[in-house]
């Protein structure tokens, strides 16, 4: 159960990290062209949380911790897209994931 999750971890963190190399470079007033780009891997990201917590519900105690740490990683991963996006562009790109 973790690993399906895990899985979908890692292709959202190698998303995230490519998309925040490519605002770092991209000028600032091209920057905010990318919203709509930085919100769907906000959403993914929520999703994935979503997905883990509901799977937390139903996972034995061993399970429980990995689905933890994997939720950790991702909230973590937010944490570093909004970061990002903040500082190119000022904005905020929306709540954080508790």
């Amino acid at each position: 159960m973790p690993e399906e999750v895990r899985k979908d971890l890692e292709k959202w963190e190698e998303k995230t990290k490519s998309f925040m190399t490519k605002i770092r470079n991209t000028e600032k007033k091209a920057v905010k062209g990318l919203r709509n780009d930085a919100k769907a891997l906000a959403q993914e990201g929520k999703a994935i949380v979503a997905k883990i917590d509901k799977k937390m519900e139903k996972a034995e105690e061993k399970a429980k911790d990995a689905l933890k740490k994997l939720r950790e990683r991702t909230v973590k991963g937010h944490e570093d897209l909004s970061k990002s996006w903040f500082e190119a562009t000022g904005d905020h790109l929306g709540e954080p994931i508790e």
